[in-house]
């Protein structure tokens, strides 16, 4: 990722206009059959039950140990279920639901280079500007709504062959395409988790700041004890959360140490971009909830060698750690 990118520029254009995210970022995945929505309930985080035609809901895929696979959006769409997953992590979603069908009416086609998302980050003053969703006669399969941290996000499900036309009249609206450096410096600034880098098997959807796609009440999921017990007895660990520092031109590796003095607190997991001339560069990492207790100043390890660091809006004390991203 490019610590060139402006990020105050990316969110001024997409406060103003609004902006297209690359399209090589999600990937949709389709499930056919009476028993789909069910299926997907049975087996994630959140309750599908309230899934109703062309509202997204978010859920989380987890590991029998409650680990991450992915965070996908779940949306109905003339009688089919549609997920719309990081593409990365497509083809091992489509693996873990095949290991659930057993005797499920569930079908699963490869839609991979049949369908695409396009997604539009847009701020509520500039939605007027976004193109509205078609019917079949435009290949628009379907149109909901998102959030995006403090952001809003516009998905079209579109058929491969009318891309090209919905790309064109974004782009005749005056609505940006993000490169992939710009939006990976967006989406730390607004706490976006990502796959790989923050969605993985190394973390749960607790310490990801993914509760609101976590149900407490639906009962047995894949993973399900084990969240609900991290939660339980407050055994979260860590917390997602996004720093800001004053690294000027040193290069933070991903994997960077969070530090206060000499202890270790944390890890880098992506990097944003720059806040303006004076050098500050925003970072996503994973930082130990108890850092709020602890006296000292944050720093992150650079190319150079420890930098400031400050948890982003805070004074950068030591207490301020335990802040929520987003």
């Amino acid at each position: 990722m490019n610590q060139t990118v402006r990020v105050d520029t990316v969110s001024a254009r997409v406060r103003e206009m609004g902006a297209m995210l690359p399209g090589e970022l999600f990937a949709p995945v389709l499930l056919r059959g009476q028993d789909a929505l069910d299926l997907i309930h049975r087996i994630s985080t959140n309750d599908l039950r309230r899934c109703q035609p062309g509202i997204p809901v978010a859920t989380v895929f987890t590991t029998e140990k409650g680990r991450i696979i992915d965070r996908v959006e779940a949306v109905r769409l003339r009688e089919e279920v549609w997920l719309l997953c990081h593409k990365p992590a497509a083809e091992k979603v489509k693996e873990w639901i095949s290991r659930y069908i057993i005797t499920e009416e569930v079908e699963l086609p490869d839609v991979t280079h049949s369908f695409h998302v396009c997604s539009i980050v847009f701020h509520q003053a500039s939605s007027s500007l976004l193109p509205a969703g078609g019917g079949s006669e435009t290949g628009i399969v379907g149109t909901w709504n998102s959030t995006f941290g403090p952001f809003s996000i516009r998905r079209h499900l579109v058929t491969s062959g009318s891309l090209p036309a919905l790309e064109a009249s974004v782009r005749e609206a005056g609505i940006a395409v993000l490169t992939v450096p710009e939006y990976h410096a967006l989406r730390v600034l607004a706490g976006v988790p990502s796959y790989p880098e923050e969605l993985n098997e190394g973390h749960n959807p607790l310490e990801a700041g993914l509760r609101a796609d976590v149900s407490f009440t639906k009962g047995c999921y894949i993973g399900q004890e084990v969240i609900a017990r991290l939660d339980s007895y407050e055994k979260v660990q860590r917390a997602l959360t996004v720093l800001t520092v004053r690294s000027g031109d040193d290069e933070i590796p991903e994997g960077a140490g969070i530090m206060i003095g000499e202890d270790t607190v944390g890890v880098v997991t992506s990097r944003g971009g720059t806040l303006g001339p004076g050098g500050d560069i925003n970072v996503m990492g994973y930082v130990e909830k108890g850092v709020k207790d602890r006296e000292g100043l944050l720093s992150v390890q650079t190319a150079a060698g420890p930098k400031p660091a400050r948890i982003h809006g805070s004074t950068g004390t030591a207490e301020d750690a335990g802040s929520t991203p987003g």
